[in-house]
């Protein structure tokens, strides 16, 4: 197998670049560029027709490891969709040079913030809820996934269903976290070690909810790099105990009117809640995360369901009282009801005239 070689910081293969490989027989046609990791970049292309992506790395060693890190999950957990399909470890050829590159399935989908977008920010405990669910089975074969980010997740636009993509900070839990990305990393806020254990990855979970909901200016990042823990820390909790007036509400969102609109209001400060917790360690698995957020789930549904009737019950008072009376020349639509009488009617008066006309003989 290849040895290890640093990839050129700005190397990015064209559409159509053919990539032969060394050791499987195929040869890779790069269809497009997908992203950078922290050991590689990922492409989408073509193997022999057939769709897939293509992690081109520039560590041999640590492709090896990542690669038989997610062979070992796919054993344990089967066709389950946590870990994208393998295909094959391999070299391939580019510039004269050999490159390790891991070959899998290409997961489809969009990006967390394109999800909420699409959906609305009413879906992000639902969302979260889901990949807590993924990281409760990774959990328990004994890893925790450590680089959690939006980078590193995809999310299917039709079903919701989360899919992580980048296995290459995947670590046994116990052992030193050997990838991460500040934002999400409990050490770098001052809130905990950069030991891999599931509540590191709640913590991540929890601050990717809090993006979702109010992301962190880059401005402030930058300025939060040359602090110390302690100050990261107290910035973390002045975002955490925000009134959320920050808090970005689409109109989209809020159609029916204020009372909808303070739902959405009193759902924010409620998640605001269960983030929090999170980030501050006081969940003891994704099991108790995810009832937090079903309570919360649970609560939305009947808030929602009980602002609609007392709507409803106005809009009614409000037409007895002669306010909001349909305007003149407009007719109302017919349903089933009116269908239903009027076949009555008929049937009713069809049968009448008969009687009558037999009465006449």
């Amino acid at each position: 197998m290849s040895v290890s070689r640093r990839l050129p910081a700005l190397l990015e293969l064209r559409p159509g670049t053919v990539l032969p490989g060394k050791w499987c027989g195929h040869t890779y046609r790069i269809v497009r560029f997908v992203g950078r990791g922290a050991n590689g970049a990922v492409y989408q292309a073509l193997r022999d027709r057939s769709v897939v992506a293509i992690k081109i790395g520039d560590n041999a060693a640590a492709v090896a490891l990542e690669y038989g890190r997610m062979r070992e999950l796919t054993t344990s957990l089967g066709a389950s969709g946590i870990i994208p399909e393998l295909y094959e470890q391999d070299d391939v050829e580019h510039g004269g040079e050999l490159y390790p590159a891991l070959v899998m399935e290409f997961v489809r989908g969009v990006s967390p913030e394109a999800f909420i977008d699409l959906r609305g920010r009413a879906w992000i405990p639902l969302c979260l809820t889901k990949l807590l669910r993924l990281l409760e089975a990774l959990h328990a074969k004994g890893y925790a996934f450590c680089d959690l980010k939006s980078a590193n997740l995809l999310f299917d636009p039709d079903t919701g269903e989360p899919r992580l993509i980048d296995f290459g900070g995947l670590t046994p839990i116990g052992q030193a976290v050997r990838e991460f990305t500040e934002l999400y990393d409990r050490a770098w806020w001052g809130r905990g070690t950069r030991k891999a254990d599931c509540r590191y990855d709640l913590f991540a979970c929890a601050m990717l909810g809090l993006q979702l909901m109010a992301p962190i200016d880059q401005a402030d990042m930058e300025r939060l790099r040359t602090r110390r823990p302690v100050e990261r820390d107290a910035f973390l909790n002045r975002c955490i105990l925000s009134d959320g007036s920050s808090w970005r509400l689409r109109a989209a969102n809020n159609r029916e009117g204020n009372a909808t609109a303070a739902i959405f209001r009193d759902g924010q400060r409620q998640l605001q809640a269960v983030l929090s917790k999170a980030l501050k360690d006081q969940y003891r698995d994704p099991a108790e995360f995810r009832m937090a957020l079903a309570v919360l789930l649970v609560h939305d549904r009947e808030e929602t369901r009980g602002t609609m009737k007392h709507t409803g019950e106005t809009a009614k008072t409000a037409v007895g009282d002669g306010v909001g009376l349909r305007p003149r020349g407009r007719r109302r639509a017919w349903d089933a009801t009116d269908w239903g009488l009027l076949v009555a009617v008929t049937i009713f008066a069809a049968t009448m005239g008969a009687l009558l006309w037999l009465g006449s003989l």
